[in-house]
């Protein structure tokens, strides 16, 4: 079988996988294990020397709770140290305001600060 350069979707298939192993503490070794998939598998994937396959990409996306699509398309290094949208105090203030008295949220807001 003849070596060809990796395509851009191989490659950040592969960056995604590895991504979303360390980030879950797996290792690559126990991923393939899991699949039924040789060892080095993935690191053959990233030389391009074996093509993944969709079913084994199915696998995977569901393993790690995603989407087919998000583990193809998303840069998933990036999406992951983006932080979550931050609330607002007042929006934080209007979600509890059924639970609490203005006074409570002013003395447990005072406390935390």
């Amino acid at each position: 079988m003849t070596n060809t350069k990796p395509s851009e979707i191989s490659l950040r298939l592969c960056h995604n996988v590895r991504i979303l192993a360390k980030k879950q503490r797996i290792k690559m070794k126990d991923i393939e294990t899991t699949l039924g998939l040789a060892k080095g598998y993935f690191c053959r994937c990233e030389q391009n020397s074996n093509a993944m396959r969709i079913d084994t990409v199915c696998k995977l996306a569901d393993l790690f709770g995603i989407t087919v699509d998000e583990l193809l398309c998303e840069d998933l290094e990036k999406k992951l140290k983006e932080p979550l949208a931050k609330a607002t105090l007042a929006d934080a203030v209007e979600a509890v305001s059924d639970v609490f008295s203005k006074d409570e949220i002013v003395r447990i807001i005072s406390e935390e600060m």
